[in-house]
Formats: structure tokens, C-alpha cells, sequence
């Protein structure tokens, strides 16, 4: 038992511990790992460049193209906008 005028010191915490740069370790590694795999799940394009001419557009393209131009044209005059053609782009 102690004496009562006598108080002891308080212990002093610590910020830097083996355990706490374990952690940190274990933290920073695990965010490499996710930026590794974002590039290649996300970024990372598969295959290669097409190169030279495309082959020309079949009937059946050439009806999909007129119909979704038309639907790109109608829309913006039914709401009230210009349509895209008519801005000079």
C-alpha cells in the first residue's frame, strides 16, 4: 500500500506501436491491391486497336441508324430545345 500523499504517474499513451504499423501495413497493402485491380478490372482495355477500313454498313444498320437519328431529333424538339443539328456541332 501506498502512502496517500503520493500520486503515481500517469502511464503515457502511445500512437506507434508494432500493432498499430501491423495495421497500417495491412491497410495500405489492401488499398494497393484494390488500385491494382481497378486498373485491370476498370481500365485496362482487352484486345487490341482495330485498325484499317470498317466493312460497310448492312441494310439492316443503315434502318437502325435512320430510326435512332430519329428518336435523337425528335426528342429535344417535343421538349422544347433545339435539335442537335440545328446548333452548328
Amino acid at each position: 500500500m501506498e502512502p496517500m500523499g503520493k500520486v503515481k504517474p500517469a502511464r503515457r499513451f502511445r500512437f506507434v506501436t508494432k500493432n498499430a504499423l501491423k495495421r497500417l501495413g495491412v491497410f495500405f497493402g489492401l488499398i494497393g491491391v484494390m488500385f491494382v485491380w481497378a486498373y485491370f478490372a476498370l481500365l485496362l482495355m482487352p484486345g487490341r486497336t482495330f485498325s484499317g477500313d470498317l466493312p460497310p454498313a448492312t441494310d439492316r444498320q443503315k434502318e437502325l441508324a435512320a430510326e435512332l437519328n430519329g428518336h435523337v431529333t425528335a426528342w429535344p424538339r417535343r421538349s422544347g430545345c433545339a435539335a442537335p443539328s440545328s446548333r452548328g456541332a
